[in-house]
């Protein structure tokens, strides 16, 4: 994402039902810069009314107002009238709230330090993974006396939400050069090398997941973390692989699966909420925002099929945790930078239209043309 001028004049629609107390949003706005204009909306429909008068416009929500604010935002951008950028202050979303599976906008979201409803550790867990382009903001509450005690800061903020435009943020680690070079070559069949470069390309930052819910895929990569670490590998920038288990997920597949399980999708997104519940019943915490030591815990026991929760029996548990470890490890080694990085060729064993293969097939035989690996996996892989 890259700096731009915001366009002016700039409305800052909030949404304030009439009788209900709220925000000093005035003196919010007077820290906000450019100093936009204040439109106070009473319902959904008056903001909505607002935002279709044809000026620049963000659009700003608190409390348990943030649900709606964020359903009004997805339905403006599905008419064309996208705001510039949401606020949400202090939000709080009920259970079971509607809101839109993903808000491709540039978000603020302000939490209040222990206040449950809006605690940052509540907020990254249930709100975040609907907001690809959020960023978490904290400050002492209580929430009624966020602007007075730090408008200022939010003020400033909001003023780099502002100015960021959106934009696909690939992520994702580079192909070595040798291994780039060996892929080119005449040692690789055309077929294989399709299929290699379609695993080559890019992760997005804000990825929207196609067979998950955003809450379900927020855990699937916090526990991808933990059960195929890699550092030491990728340092920097490493494969999204709870991305590209959803993406597979998404698909027909290879029609095999457990008996005792639900097809691969359902299994998922059940196992992994299975995963938050025990977490929470467990640790006092859902699974993203717990500690790592925490984590593992609860892997091993979904592991050795001794989690205990809501949802999927342990017996299921532990058939789905053998599934999301072969997955890992398949979308993992299987990636051309990982093959580059590990010194994994075995793809050059055919040509086009000359057959061609290995010659040195000793242990720690390489021949000329094979390029080396530059790193290795450290430590113990679930």
């Amino acid at each position: 994402m890259a700096a731009s001028e915001p366009a002016l004049p700039l409305t800052l629609i909030c949404l304030q039902p009439a009788g209900r107390r709220g925000p000093d949003w005035g003196t919010l706005a007077a820290h906000i810069s450019p100093n936009p204009m204040l439109h106070l909306a009473e319902t959904v429909e008056a903001a909505r009314a607002a935002a279709a008068n044809g000026d620049a416009f963000a659009l700003a929500a608190a409390g348990a107002d943030a649900a709606a604010a964020m359903i009004l935002t997805d339905k403006l951008i599905e008419a064309g009238i996208a705001p510039r950028a949401l606020l949400l202050l202090a939000p709080v979303m009920a259970q079971g709230a509607a809101r839109p599976d993903m808000v491709g906008l540039p978000t603020l979201v302000v939490a209040v330090h222990g206040e449950t409803p809006s605690s940052p550790e509540t907020l990254r867990a249930r709100l975040m993974p609907h907001l690809p382009y959020g960023r978490l903001l904290a400050h002492d509450g209580p929430d009624d006396t966020l602007i007075l005690r730090h408008g200022k800061a939010i003020g400033a903020a909001f003023s780099e939400i502002l100015m960021t435009d959106t934009g696909p943020i690939e992520t994702g680690p580079a192909i070595d050069p040798a291994f780039a070079a060996l892929l080119a070559s005449d040692h690789v069949s055309q077929r294989t090398r399709e299929v290699m470069e379609q695993r080559a390309k890019p992760d997005f930052q804000a990825y929207a997941p196609k067979a998950l819910t955003p809450e379900a895929l927020a855990i699937l990569r916090a526990a991808t973390l933990r059960v195929l670490p890699q550092e030491g590998v990728f340092d920097t920038d490493p494969i999204d692989l709870a991305a590209r288990i959803d993406t597979r997920l998404a698909t027909t597949g290879d029609g095999w699966r457990f008996a005792e399980l639900p097809p691969d999708a359902q299994a998922y997104e059940q196992a992994l909420h299975t995963l938050d519940r025990a977490a929470m019943a467990r640790n006092g915490g859902p699974f993203v925002v717990v500690d790592a030591a925490a984590q593992d815990d609860l892997l091993t026991r979904a592991s050795d099929g001794t989690l205990e929760a809501e949802g999927l029996s342990a017996a299921q548990m532990q058939l789905w945790f053998t599934d999301l470890r072969a997955d890992c490890v398949q979308t993992f080694i299987t990636h051309p930078a990982t093959m580059g990085r590990l010194g994994i060729d075995s793809i050059a064993n055919g040509g086009d239209p000359v057959h061609q293969g290995f010659a040195e097939i000793g242990l720690g035989q390489r021949a000329d043309w094979e390029p080396t690996g530059r790193a290795s996996l450290g430590g113990d892989v679930a």
